[in-house]
Protein backbone atom coordinates (compact mmCIF):
# COMPACT_ATOMS: atom_id res chain seq x y z
CA UNK A 1 0.00 0.00 0.00
CA UNK A 2 0.91 3.91 -0.38
CA UNK A 3 1.27 5.87 2.24
CA UNK A 4 0.89 9.12 1.99
CA UNK A 5 1.08 12.61 4.18
CA UNK A 6 3.22 13.22 7.19
CA UNK A 7 4.55 9.94 10.07
CA UNK A 8 2.35 11.00 13.52
CA UNK A 9 4.37 12.13 16.21
CA UNK A 10 3.23 10.71 19.58
CA UNK A 11 4.59 10.86 22.71
CA UNK A 12 2.68 9.07 26.02
CA UNK A 13 3.12 7.85 29.53
CA UNK A 14 6.68 5.34 28.12
CA UNK A 15 7.32 6.05 24.29
CA UNK A 16 8.13 8.28 21.77
CA UNK A 17 6.56 7.27 18.05
CA UNK A 18 7.55 8.77 14.80
CA UNK A 19 5.74 7.40 12.27
CA UNK A 20 6.66 3.97 12.55
CA UNK A 21 9.36 4.59 14.66
CA UNK A 22 9.44 4.85 18.30
CA UNK A 23 11.98 4.61 21.60
CA UNK A 24 11.48 4.52 25.28
CA UNK A 25 10.86 7.43 27.11
CA UNK A 26 13.86 6.12 29.37
CA UNK A 27 16.19 6.58 26.48
CA UNK A 28 15.62 9.42 25.44
CA UNK A 29 17.72 12.58 26.93
CA UNK A 30 17.92 16.06 25.88
CA UNK A 31 15.31 17.68 23.28
CA UNK A 32 16.24 21.32 21.58
CA UNK A 33 13.18 22.78 19.70
CA UNK A 34 14.92 24.17 16.33
CA UNK A 35 12.29 26.55 16.29
CA UNK A 36 13.80 29.38 13.76
CA UNK A 37 14.26 27.67 9.66
CA UNK A 38 17.71 28.62 10.20
CA UNK A 39 18.75 26.70 13.30
CA UNK A 40 16.60 24.09 11.55
CA UNK A 41 18.34 24.54 8.50
CA UNK A 42 21.80 23.84 10.55
CA UNK A 43 20.33 21.36 12.23
CA UNK A 44 19.57 19.23 9.18
CA UNK A 45 22.83 20.24 6.80
CA UNK A 46 26.17 21.09 8.54
CA UNK A 47 25.70 20.20 12.19
CA UNK A 48 23.94 16.81 10.97
CA UNK A 49 25.54 13.83 12.11
CA UNK A 50 25.49 11.01 9.65
CA UNK A 51 24.58 8.66 12.43
CA UNK A 52 21.01 10.32 13.76
CA UNK A 53 17.77 9.09 12.58
CA UNK A 54 15.80 11.62 11.05
CA UNK A 55 12.26 12.28 9.57
CA UNK A 56 12.26 15.57 7.83
CA UNK A 57 9.69 17.18 5.46
CA UNK A 58 10.65 19.41 3.17
CA UNK A 59 7.53 21.79 3.51
CA UNK A 60 7.87 21.90 7.23
CA UNK A 61 10.77 24.98 7.90
CA UNK A 62 11.62 23.71 11.79
CA UNK A 63 12.51 20.38 13.60
CA UNK A 64 13.63 19.25 17.05
CA UNK A 65 16.49 17.14 18.23
CA UNK A 66 15.87 14.25 20.17
CA UNK A 67 19.17 12.95 22.25
CA UNK A 68 19.24 8.68 22.46
CA UNK A 69 20.57 8.12 25.55
CA UNK A 70 20.83 4.32 25.02
CA UNK A 71 24.20 2.72 24.58
CA UNK A 72 23.87 0.36 22.77
CA UNK A 73 21.91 2.04 19.97
CA UNK A 74 24.49 3.56 17.30
CA UNK A 75 21.73 6.44 16.62
CA UNK A 76 23.23 9.42 18.72
CA UNK A 77 19.75 11.88 17.77
CA UNK A 78 16.34 11.86 16.04
CA UNK A 79 15.92 14.93 14.10
CA UNK A 80 12.46 15.42 12.89
CA UNK A 81 10.39 18.13 11.39
CA UNK A 82 7.59 19.50 13.51
CA UNK A 83 5.83 22.52 12.97
CA UNK A 84 5.65 23.05 17.04
CA UNK A 85 9.52 21.85 18.22
CA UNK A 86 8.63 23.83 21.06
CA UNK A 87 5.34 21.57 22.30
CA UNK A 88 7.25 18.67 21.57
CA UNK A 89 9.96 19.52 23.09
CA UNK A 90 7.53 20.19 26.52
CA UNK A 91 5.49 17.03 25.64
CA UNK A 92 8.74 14.59 25.86
CA UNK A 93 9.60 16.36 28.79
CA UNK A 94 6.66 16.35 30.82
CA UNK A 95 6.25 12.73 29.71
CA UNK A 96 9.41 12.01 31.38
CA UNK A 97 9.25 13.80 34.29
CA UNK A 98 5.65 11.66 34.81
CA UNK A 99 7.50 8.67 34.26
CA UNK A 100 10.21 9.40 36.61
CA UNK A 101 7.79 9.90 39.08
CA UNK A 102 6.35 6.64 38.40
CA UNK A 103 10.12 4.59 38.93
CA UNK A 104 10.74 6.61 42.17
Amino acid sequence: SLYGGSPTIQVDERMLRVGSARVPLNHVGSVTANDQPSAARRAAGPDLDARAWICLRGWVNTNATIEITDERDPIPYWLVSTRDPKALAAAITSAKRALAKQSS
